[in-house]
C-alpha cells in the first residue's frame, strides 16, 4: 500500500503533465490517457474520508501545520483502547509547544541552507509526541520529505498497551516509511549502538521508564548522541524519579534547562473523550525544554 505521502507525490507527478482543464474532468482527445487516469485515481481516492482529509492537506500545502499534527493525533486516538495509556495528546500546551520548537527549527535550518533537523526520541508510547514531531519537521514539497526519524523503544515497554507496531504502522502509512528508523530493544543498550554508528541528533527527546536510574542513563547516552546546539525535550519531570535525575544531570552540568513549564490542568475534551476521561479533570504534569552542555 502506498503511504499517503508517495500516493500524493505519483498524482503530483501526473498532474504536472496535464493542461489545466484536465484537473478535474476527463475530457479526450484534450486530456489523453494518462491524465485520465490522474482523474479516475483522484476520484478513488478522496472517497476514502481518511485519505482525503490527508491529500486535502498536502494538496493545501498544510502537511507540516498544527492542523496536520492534530489530525494524526486524532487518528492514533482512534486506535487506542479506553483508558489506555496516558500521553501527550491531552495536554494542549505541552503538544503545542513540542510542534512549535521542531517547527521553528526546521524552518531556520532550511533557511539557511540545511536539511531538515534529525529528530531522536527516547519511548514511543503510541506515537503522539512521534505525530507531532514528525508533522513538525516534514518539508515542502513532498517530494523533499524530511530525513529519517529515530525512535529508541521496545515493542513489549510501558505506554502500547496493545503493543506498538499498529501506531508505528499508521506513521510510516502518514509519512513515508524510510523517515521512521525504530532502534528496538533497551535504550540503554539501543542509544549506545546508535553512538557507534555516529548518529547525531538535532532533536532530543527523553520519555522513556520514570525510574530513577533509567533516567540517569538515558540523559548519559543521549548526551553522546548531541552537539551544542540539540534542543532536548523532558516529560514529566514533576514524577519523582525523573525529576531527581534531571535536577542532578543540571547541577553536574550535562544539561542546561531553558524553560520549566507545567502542561495546562484542564485537558484535551475531544482526546479526553476517548479516555474516559472528564473535561474538566484536573491534571498537573510539568515538562521542560533544554540543551545539552558539551566542553
Amino acid at each position: 500500500m502506498y503511504t499517503i505521502g508517495l500516493l500524493f507525490l505519483l498524482l503530483a507527478a501526473a498532474r504536472a503533465n496535464c493542461p489545466r482543464s484536465c484537473h478535474t474532468e476527463c475530457k479526450p482527445p484534450e486530456c489523453g490517457p494518462r491524465c485520465c487516469a490522474y482523474v479516475k485515481s483522484i476520484t478513488v481516492a478522496y472517497q476514502d474520508p481518511a485519505l482525503n482529509h490527508s491529500l486535502q492537506m498536502y494538496a493545501g500545502g498544510k502537511a507540516n501545520s498544527w492542523e496536520a499534527a492534530y489530525h494524526h493525533m486524532l487518528m492514533l486516538r482512534s486506535m487506542q483502547p479506553p483508558r489506555a495509556h496516558s500521553s501527550i495528546n491531552l495536554f494542549p500546551l505541552q503538544c503545542f509547544s513540542y510542534y512549535w520548537a521542531v517547527r521553528q527549527l526546521t524552518t531556520s535550518r532550511l533557511r539557511d541552507g540545511l536539511s531538515p533537523p534529525v529528530v531522536c526520541e527516547v519511548g514511543f508510547g503510541s506515537g503522539m509526541s512521534t505525530a507531532l514531531m514528525l508533522t513538525a519537521s516534514l518539508t515542502l514539497p513532498v517530494s523533499s520529505p524530511g530525513v529519517d526519524y529515530h525512535v529508541f523503544d521496545c515493542n513489549n515497554c510501558a505506554g502500547g498497551n496493545t503493543g506498538k507496531d499498529a501506531f508505528l504502522g499508521y506513521l510510516r502509512q502518514a509519512f513515508w516509511p524510510k523517515r521512521i528508523t525504530l532502534h528496538q530493544g533497551l535504550s540503554h543498550e539501543t542509544l549506545r549502538a546508535a553512538t557507534a554508528q555516529r548518529l547525531e541528533c538535532d532533536v532530543m527527546s527523553v520519555d522513556g521508564s520514570h525510574d530513577y536510574a533509567d533516567v540517569v542513563t538515558d540523559l548519559r547516552d543521549a548526551h553522546a548522541l548531541s552537539h551544542n546546539d540539540t534542543i532536548l525535550l523532558l516529560d514529566d519531570t514533576n514524577t519523582e524519579g525523573v525529576k531527581r535525575a534531571v535536577r542532578e544531570a543540571e547541577a553536574a552540568g550535562l544539561i542546561t534547562i531553558v524553560e520549566r513549564l507545567a502542561a495546562a490542568k484542564r485537558v484535551d475534551p475531544v482526546m479526553a473523550s476517548w479516555r474516559g476521561f472528564s473535561s474538566d479533570k484536573t491534571i498537573t504534569k510539568n515538562f521542560e525544554v533544554g540543551r545539552f552542555a558539551h566542553q
